[in-house]
């Protein structure tokens, strides 16, 4: 799917591989998101006060108040503190939780819904993971408000309708009585440009650029959901929100191995789409850089991606008596005690 970030017109709408034989349109359909979805949790931290220069360790925790759920990151590589911009580029998912959990759980809730998505976001901390159940249509809906200054443009099918004599009755941009109000900052929007931007450059969404060639501005997020069984890619360019998802026609139809990785399903039909573009001469051609109000932000994002911090975490552990190994145990209470705590010194130390 594709469409514009400012009006939400829709450009481009492929529901599946042959409706003659399919007739179900997976554009609409509701698919765990996988780490497609962390950019909401990241804008939430970002309106509740975080910056993207600020360093989350690299933990491997267990929560005891979800049935002591252990999230993973891919690959079991621990240790250090990410920036935050850096661990949504590399898509950390220990720090994507925490990070939840610190931010709230309900104002991501929140956040998504005026972003613009209806499926049911569960109040549960998985959902930094992507476990709730969005459509395509949502998910390219909500990503609109990154490209358009914090705005979200409801995806829109048809501007106008005409009779047979070419008289125009219906005209579906004069529908709105008044101006539509951010949901997230100029600033935090911009920010996610610049994160997603990153992510593209040198994260998960690097292939892109390596395989397939893109040199213009692009910014996007992929996602893969539990055993493989869903591969998304939403991003944008300056004036294009787009989002692929490829997956069975039921979850339990899955990928096996390495090639179940987004960065292999969704990402090259996105790569091969921006190619095509190229070729239409009634389009554009991709501009090379963001316009100066999808990325000028106030926010620092001139800091270092990984900070190696593992002795010092391991001198700490071993002072408090805990095993460096093991799993650190997060328990509710104390650690909303510590986001408290947490969100007192940030608002004392700014300037």
């Amino acid at each position: 799917m594709a469409l514009h970030p400012e009006t939400g017109n829709v450009l481009a709408w492929v529901g599946g591989i042959n409706h003659h034989h399919f007739k179900f349109d997976h554009v609409k359909s509701r698919r765990q998101s996988g780490s497609a979805f962390k950019p909401f949790v990241y804008a939430a931290a970002l309106e509740s006060g975080m910056e993207p220069c600020d360093y989350q360790r690299n933990i491997l925790s267990v929560y005891t108040d979800y049935e002591e759920w252990t999230p993973r990151n891919t690959g079991d590589e621990y240790g250090g503190r990410f920036s935050l911009q850096a661990a949504l580029a590399q898509s950390i998912n220990t720090i994507a939780v925490n990070l939840a959990l610190e931010t709230g759980i309900s104002e991501i809730q929140q956040l998504s819904a005026e972003l613009g998505i209806r499926s049911l976001i569960p109040p549960e901390p998985s959902i930094a993971l992507g476990t709730a159940d969005i459509s395509l249509l949502e998910m390219a809906g909500a990503y609109t408000a990154f490209a358009n200054a914090g705005v979200p443009a409801a995806p829109r099918i048809i501007t106008s309708i005409y009779t047979a004599d070419g008289e125009k009755i219906y005209d579906f941009s004069d529908d709105t009585e008044s101006e539509p109000e951010p949901v997230i900052s100029e600033e935090t929007a911009a920010a996610m440009v610049q994160m997603l931007s990153k992510a593209v450059d040198n994260g998960t969404g690097r292939h892109l650029r390596q395989t397939y060639g893109i040199r213009h501005a692009v910014a996007g997020k992929t996602g893969t959901t539990q055993n493989f069984a869903d591969g998304w890619f939403l991003g944008m360019t300056p004036d294009l929100v787009f989002g692929s998802w490829v997956g069975g026609s039921i979850p339990r139809v899955r990928f096996s191995g390495n090639m179940g990785y987004a960065s292999q399903t969704a990402l090259p039909i996105a790569g091969n789409f921006l190619n095509n573009l190229k070729t239409y001469a009634d389009l554009e051609p991709q501009k090379a850089n963001f316009y100066p109000h999808q990325t000028n932000t106030s926010y620092n994002l001139a800091c270092e991606d990984y900070l190696d911090d593992r002795r010092r975490d391991r001198f700490r552990d071993f002072v408090t008596g805990r095993n460096s190994d093991d799993p650190r145990e997060v328990n509710g209470e104390k650690e909303e005690s510590r986001n408290v705590i947490q969100r007192v010194r940030r608002f004392f130390s700014r300037d």
